[in-house]
């Protein structure tokens, strides 16, 4: 119904966002699906969220009515799920894709929608994981003037959905996700940090053990947290498709990756320890040590909490250490120096005398 178009009001830069009449009715209809008799309206109810869906994109996104999406999440949320085919999940972009406020939608597709399809049906979870694609993708917003000058850049990144969405999603679902979702949600979700990384370097410097004290600010922070949450559900219950995981990770050209592994092998260290050693041995282990600022608490927890000791183990992470000191050019007392970067390793291992 183009009528159901905003429009700007008397007062310029301002919208009104009319409601479609007929959709608390399609709502009531909705709930009566599951009815004897009533499974026919289902069919219907699907057919007018493609059709306007339809005629928002063919038409240059001309409705853009954050109240009708909701609505049609709502639908969605009385209709079986075996009835909801993929083709009406993938209208979720297209929902989020607003130049209003993309709550009243996105709330409901991240704390409802979502967890519907948490099942155990390997078709649900299929729906699932596109929602989880959607919720968590960002786009870039232009900066004002003064926004711009202060930060250095044009433009920013940012969710689709309001940040505290995801952070409340994610808190609820996380191990609901870990457990029953495939790999490819956390594939996904490091492909979309990899994005937002600009250097080797980038968001080494901050501990994976701590949370940000505003963790909705960055993209990247958000998405950190969310992938901390899945990777350690995915390493409890599933060692053979997260020591894949791992060993990719210690291979990625951005330390992060690197650094992600350290800090789930450090929080699961009886199940992942022989994954550490069998690193440690190669070039990314001379890297592991060479580059131990930069994966500081990650690094340190892990040795920490590493046991069974044997001569050999003892030697290798001598023989690493030795060889990373080598590495570092210290400028100014290099006795002194080389000492105290090795006790700061040596240190995280004084529980083996």
């Amino acid at each position: 119904n183009p009528d159901t178009q905003p429009f700007e009001s008397k007062e310029r830069g301002y919208y009104f966002v009319p409601q479609w009449n007929v959709l608390p009715y399609l709502e009531q209809v909705s709930q009566r699906t599951n009815t004897p008799g009533n499974e026919k309206y289902i069919d219907e109810l699907l057919t007018i969220i493609k059709e306007v869906t339809d005629y928002h994109v063919k038409h240059g996104k001309v409705l853009d009515n954050n109240r009708t999406w909701f609505y049609f999440v709502k639908i969605l949320l009385n209709i079986p799920n075996n009835k909801i085919p993929l083709e009406i999940i993938d209208f979720i972009p297209v929902w989020l894709d607003s130049k209003f406020n993309s709550t009243l939608q996105g709330s409901e597709i991240a704390i409802k929608l979502l967890p519907k399809f948490l099942t155990d049906n390997p078709e649900d979870i299929k729906k699932a994981e596109k929602i989880i694609d959607y919720i968590t993708a960002f786009k870039p917003v232009p900066l004002n003037e003064e926004r711009a000058k202060l930060l250095g850049r044009k433009e920013e990144f940012r969710f689709v959905i309001d940040p505290h969405w995801l952070d409340e999603a994610f808190d609820k679902y996380s191990e609901s996700i870990g457990e029953k979702c495939s790999e490819n949600v956390i594939k996904d979700l490091a492909s979309k940090i990899r994005s937002l990384l600009t250097s080797e370097e980038d968001e080494t410097y901050k501990s994976f053990y701590e949370e940000a004290e505003y963790p909705e600010s960055e993209p990247l922070e958000v998405l950190t947290s969310i992938l901390k949450r899945i990777l350690l559900v995915k390493a409890k219950n599933d060692i053979n498709t997260t020591q894949g995981i791992l060993k990719d990770y210690f291979k990625d050209k951005y330390l992060y990756f690197p650094k992600m592994a350290l800090y789930v092998i450090g929080q699961n260290i009886d199940k992942y320890s022989e994954l550490f050693w069998e690193v440690l041995n190669t070039e990314t282990g001379d890297l592991m040590m060479e580059k131990s600022l930069y994966w500081g608490d990650e690094l340190k927890h892990l040795l920490e909490n590493l046991k069974n000791f044997t001569d050999e183990y003892r030697k290798t992470l001598n023989k690493k250490i030795e060889g990373a000191t080598k590495k570092h050019a210290f400028k100014e007392d290099q006795e002194r120096d080389t000492a105290l970067y090795k006790q700061e390793i040596y240190q995280a291992l004084s529980h083996d005398s």
